[in-house]
Formats: structure tokens, C-alpha cells, sequence
């Protein structure tokens, strides 16, 4: 009589396990079923065997609600060959080649010790595994005990209950990883005769014996170990931003342009941020290929949407550099190239017709963005109006230099496309009247983490320790010239009173001079939270 796969899931102990997610199948699931069955069956818990190569926390915490349960817990290690070492057996293995491959299996443990996350239920998690991986007492032979097989290879992976009448077993491919129980496709079988299972006690009982002591829960332990601010620096980095790399689909981006690794890493960062926020500020530094990132977001725009796309710039720019380009990637039939005074001049002759012929522009690309970094300029006033209208425009904005003054001018770049103070309150980012009396603790550096892309090549990282150190909470980023009043850096003092009244002075002149032709916001108009006109409450 042959037996389906899905008719093995009925018969008990468990004669077949692998990984098919999409039926509702683990091996996890299975071994589960096997501890929780013998349990239940026999007067008190039985011991449990697991011989695998790899494992890692996730792997463990799938059963450790069974494990805990058993009085004793044997966990046999064994690493397996690379293909630098996976050579034919009868060419031998050297010890030097058989330690090395014994501290690669260690640094992969390790590994994946670093890659569990911090979160609360993630610490908790850990702390209960370790906890329970020390909870061994050699003196009744009970908690858990790890080993690990150190003289060659050990290929084989088993699940036993151990029982001197009744032994049970699930034994194949899976690790005790949390792919291996989840996801891999897998295949391990289970033997319902008592000789098939006593012979992987057996065997099992064989290699334990000579295996040596490995501290495990040491290795987990030392996740709590103090790190050096830089490792520390990284890891919230990759706390931050992890599940927006795996998440990246690189084989989306175009080919022709042949974007570097890193660029490719900006395309796809500064695509979600301007989904997610309807702008995005690329502010990687002179050289790393701004406009080439931004090449790549109009060629989506166009070509994938079907979309017009804007691209603003200097005089000098537009006519040396991006007409060129454009018209060479073949971007011109639906891209429109302007200078910053095109558009100032075009806006304030006829406001309503400029906004007629690039209203159905969707996407607008701001080069040297830095320029609009006075809010009260025309030009910032223009552009503003325009990406702000009925129908709002996503923005993407590139400079090298975001902040040349104080972080009043990233503020004023920002505004361009998040008008509402309240946009980040769920990061904690304090609203602008808070922000620009010091942009203390953690409010400014958010800010600038949810708006804008900042890449590097792999070997520019800092050097200087005191750099590296310096963009760390708490610490004040050296520079130097002078601080004005609006100033956010932290620790900023505050600018002279006669300086403070001269500038209100200067701010009191412009609102007795409103300048005609152009929306609320630039009409005069004092702005307090981002794009909110306070002319009508005065």
C-alpha cells in the first residue's frame, strides 16, 4: 500500500517531513508533533537528541516550547566541508584545512548570533534561549548539553526522542536552522520499527562520544557584550535600514545606463522615499554620480509610467550638462529641460498659463538643489508653488551640500515636499517651532534618515575615529564658520539679540512689501510650520 505524502501526516510518530509552505507543511511542524506526541504518550517527558551541522536562534525557538519540556537535552554539532575542502576522500584532509573549515562554522554561528534583531520580543527571545542552553546539571544528567564534532564532517541531521524501549526519530537534511525547518526543500523520514530507530541511537550515541564541549550559549551570550560605538553606530544602521536592502530589486533597473553597485543601492532607497513621501533628497557627495541615480528615476518615470518629467537647473548646467545628456540617453521626447530663471521669469509674466503647460508634468528633477535653500527667495518661492499646486508633484532633489549654513537650509529643501510638521510624528521628529530653538537629541537626524539618500563607494568609509564618533547621539558635529540664530546643530548658541533684530527687522520689511504674482505662501507671508501661510492670523 503506498501512503501520499499529505496520508503520512496522519500516522504517528511522524514518517515524513519537508517543507511546502503553500500546503501547510514544515518540518518544524513535524517535529513538533513528534516531541509532543511521545510526551503526551509515555508517564513522564523522554530525552531528546538532535545531531545537525548548522543552527541558529530561529531555528531553536520553533521548538523550544517542547525542548524546555525535556528533562535532558543532547545537541550534537558538526561542520561541513566548503568547496575549498569538499575534495575526494581519498586525497585525505589536512588538520590545518579540517581547523580552518572548524573556525568557518564558528564565525557562521556567530553570524547569525549578530543578524538577531534588537527589538524587545527579539532581546527577550535571546535572553530565554541562553538561559535555557545553561541550564545544564551534570550532576543528574539533566538540561542541555552541547557538543560538537571536531576529528571530520559530520553530515548527518536527526530529531530522536530517546527511550530505551520506544526510541523515536525524524532523519534527513534538515538543520536546525530556521530555513531547514521552514522554507528549504527538504527531506526527512521517520521509522515506525523500533530496530530502524535504535540504530540511529546508535549511531548518534557513537558520534557523541567523541565530541568535545562547545559553549554555545557563551557565543549567544556575548550578543550583550559593550561594543565599540562604531559597531554600535552600524548595527542601528542596519536596524534601520536591513529590510529595505532585502527587500531591493535590483534586476528591475536599466542596464544601459551601467549603474555602479552603490548606485543601484540609491536608485532603489531614494524610489521607496519618494513613494512613500512624494519626494526624496539625493545628497551623495560630488562624483558618485547624482545625476546618473537620477537618470535611472526618470527612465522609470517615463518609459514604465508613461509619465513628463521636469528637470531644473542652473543656466549653466542645463546647457552644458543635462540638455546633452538627455537628448544622448534618449530621454527628450517626454523630459523638458529648464534654468531656475526660466521658470521664475515664465511664472511671474503669466502665472496661469506656466502652470497650465507643466501641469501634467509628474515628476520634477531639482539639480543643485542647494540653491533653493533660502525659503523666502523667488526662486524657492517659484518652485515651491509650482510642485505644491492642485495637483502636487513628487520631487527629486540633488545636491552634495544640504546643509551649507545651518540645518535651516535642509529644513527649507525638505519643505519643498513634506508640508506638514506632523508627517513624522510617529519617529518622534519634533515640529518646526521645536526644531529650530537647538534640533536636539534625536529630531533633525530622523528627519534627514526618512527624507534623503546619502551613498559612498565601499572604500570611503571614515577614517578619522573622531569622525566616526562624532555622528553618534550626543556628540556635537565639528565645523567650522559662524552660527546664526536659526542654527540646529546641537549644542548651538544662540546668535546676539542685535543680530536676532536686525534679521526681524529685515523679515518685518518683506511683509510690508509683498511681491505680486505669486501664491500665499510667497506673498509676503510668514511661515512657521512647513508650507502653513500665517498671513490671515496676523
Amino acid at each position: 500500500m503506498t501512503t501520499t505524502p499529505s496520508g503520512a501526516r496522519a500516522i504517528f510518530p511522524p514518517v515524513f517531513a519537508t517543507n511546502r509552505p503553500e500546503r501547510g507543511e514544515t518540518v518544524a511542524a513535524e517535529i513538533n508533533r513528534l516531541l509532543r506526541g511521545k510526551r503526551r504518550s509515555h508517564r513522564a517527558p523522554q530525552p531528546v537528541a538532535i545531531a545537525t551541522a548548522y543552527v541558529n536562534p530561529a531555528g531553536i525557538a520553533l521548538l523550544l516550547d517542547e525542548l524546555e519540556r525535556a528533562p535532558r537535552v543532547r545537541l550534537l554539532l558538526g561542520a561541513e566541508p566548503d568547496r575549498a575542502t569538499a575534495r575526494p576522500a581519498k586525497a585525505g584532509l589536512s588538520l590545518e584545512e579540517l581547523h580552518q573549515t572548524l573556525r568557518m562554522h564558528e564565525a557562521w554561528l556567530a553570524a547569525e548570533r549578530d543578524l538577531t534583531g534588537f527589538s524587545r520580543e527579539a532581546d527577550g527571545a535571546a535572553r530565554r534561549l541562553v538561559e535555557w542552553l545553561r541550564s545544564n546539571d551534570a550532576g543528574d544528567g539533566h538540561g542541555v548539553e552541547v557538543r560538537r564534532y571536531e576529528d571530520g564532517f559530520l553530515h548527518g541531521k536527526a530529531f530522536l526522542v530517546e527511550h530505551e524501549f520506544e526510541p523515536a526519530v525524524l532523519a534527513g537534511s534538515s538543520n536546525l536552522t530556521h530555513a531547514g525547518l521552514t522554507t528549504n526543500a527538504e527531506l526527512n523520514l521517520g521509522y515506525p520499527s523500533g530496530h530502524h530507530t535504535h540504530l540511529v541511537q546508535d549511531w548518534f550515541g557513537h558520534f557523541w562520544e567523541r565530541s568535545a564541549p562547545f559553549p554555545l550559549a557563551d557565543l549567544y551570550a556575548s550578543r550583550w557584550d559593550p561594543h565599540s560605538p562604531w559597531i554600535v553606530f552600524l548595527r542601528m544602521l542596519w536596524e534601520f535600514y536591513g529590510h529595505d536592502l532585502e527587500a531591493d530589486d535590483r534586476a528591475a533597473l536599466a542596464q544601459e545606463l551601467s549603474l555602479t553597485a552603490f548606485q543601484r543601492d540609491g536608485v532603489s532607497r531614494a524610489l521607496r522615499l519618494l513613494k512613500a513621501n512624494g519626494g526624496v533628497l539625493v545628497a551623495d557627495e560630488v562624483g558618485l554620480g547624482k545625476t546618473y541615480i537620477a537618470a535611472e528615476m526618470i527612465r522609470k518615470a517615463t518609459e514604465e509610467h508613461r509619465q513628463r518629467v521636469l528637470v531644473l537647473a542652473p543656466a549653466a548646467l542645463k546647457e552644458s550638462m543635462w540638455e546633452p545628456f538627455l537628448n544622448g540617453h534618449g530621454f527628450s521626447r517626454r523630459v523638458r529641460c529648464m534654468s531656475y530663471d526660466e521658470l521664475r521669469l515664465a511664472w511671474r509674466r503669466d502665472e496661469e498659463d506656466t502652470r497650465r503647460k507643466l501641469d501634467d508634468y509628474a515628476l520634477v528633477i531639482v539639480d543643485e538643489a542647494h540653491n533653493l535653500r533660502n525659503p523666502r527667495a523667488q526662486r524657492t518661492e517659484t518652485v515651491a508653488a509650482l510642485v505644491g499646486g492642485e495637483h502636487p508633484k513628487q520631487v527629486v532633489l540633488l545636491t552634495a551640500t544640504p546643509v551649507n549654513n545651518s540645518l535651516g537650509d535642509l529644513h527649507a529643501l525638505v519643505s519643498l515636499f513634506i508640508r506638514n510638521d506632523a508627517f513624522f510624528a510617529h519617529a518622534g521628529i519634533p515640529v518646526d517651532s521645536r526644531l529650530r530653538r537647538g534640533g536636539r537629541a534625536h529630531g533633525p537626524g530622523v528627519a534627514v534618515a526618512r527624507t534623503h539618500v546619502r551613498s559612498a563607494r565601499p572604500h570611503d568609509r571614515p577614517q578619522n575615529a573622531e569622525l566616526r564618533q562624532g555622528a553618534l547621539p550626543g556628540r556635537p558635529l565639528r565645523r567650522s564658520g559662524r552660527r546664526g540664530s536659526d542654527d540646529l546643530l546641537p549644542h548651538a548658541r544662540p546668535a546676539p539679540a542685535r543680530l536676532r533684530a536686525r534679521r526681524g527687522g529685515r523679515s518685518a520689511a518683506r511683509r510690508r512689501h509683498p511681491r505680486a504674482g505669486l501664491p500665499g505662501r510667497a506673498r509676503g507671508g510668514k511661515v512657521g510650520r512647513i508650507g502653513e501661510d500665517r498671513s490671515a492670523s496676523r
